[in-house]
C-alpha cells in the first residue's frame, strides 16, 4: 500500500513541476507583468520572469501589478506595494480593488 501511495506522490510532484514550467512560460512571454505573485507556505511573495523571489513572502494575499502597484492584504487589510516591495500605501482598509486610471475603489468601516 505504502508504494501505490509513493507512485501518486511522484506523479502528484511531476505534474506540480510541469504546471510550474507553464505558468512561468507565459510568464517570460508577457512585457506587460513585471513580477507575479507566488505563494511559498502560507504567506506571498512575488518572482521575476526567471522565478527568482525578488519580494520575500510576507503577506496574506497578494495579486498582480496594475499601474505600478499591487494590492496586498496583510493584518486583515488591504494596501499597495511598488515594485520594490514598498509599502506606498499602508494597508488600513477592509477591502481595496486594483488601480485603474489613477483610481481604486477601497471600503472602509463595517
Amino acid at each position: 500500500m505504502a508504494f501505490y501511495f509513493m507512485r501518486i506522490h511522484a506523479k502528484i510532484n511531476h505534474a506540480l513541476r510541469q504546471i510550474k514550467q507553464i505558468l512561468l512560460s507565459v510568464f517570460r512571454q508577457s512585457d506587460k507583468i513585471p513580477l507575479a505573485p507566488v505563494q511559498i507556505g502560507n504567506k506571498w511573495g512575488y518572482i521575476d520572469k526567471n522565478g527568482k523571489r525578488v519580494i520575500k513572502p510576507q503577506f496574506e494575499d497578494a495579486w498582480e501589478f496594475q499601474e505600478g502597484l499591487a494590492r496586498i492584504q496583510l493584518g486583515g487589510k488591504y494596501g499597495f506595494i511598488d515594485k520594490n516591495g514598498e509599502i506606498v500605501i499602508k494597508p488600513q482598509f477592509d477591502y481595496a480593488g486594483d488601480f485603474k486610471e489613477g483610481l481604486a475603489s477601497i471600503h472602509l468601516g463595517n
